[in-house]
């Protein structure tokens, strides 16, 4: 793969077969760079969230099959 210079800024490099770097590619889509890293945080908030669940359920399912109670 060839790094090349972004287009946009002239400061971050990005792979030959893409347009924009990751830090000119929310602007150019009319987003602000902080507007993206709001969607990042809720998109990790949301993972958390799905792994704290899936842990939760496991856990009960476990105790059950050893008829115990949950941690």
């Amino acid at each position: 793969m060839k790094y090349v210079k972004c287009p946009k800024c002239e400061l971050n490099y990005i792979q030959e077969n893409e347009v924009y770097c990751n830090l000119c590619n929310p602007k150019m889509q009319g987003k602000s760079i902080t507007d993206a890293e709001v969607e990042y945080e809720t998109l990790l908030q949301l993972r958390r969230e799905a792994h704290k669940a899936y842990t939760q359920s496991t856990e009960m399912f476990r105790a059950y099959r050893r008829n115990r109670e949950a941690r």
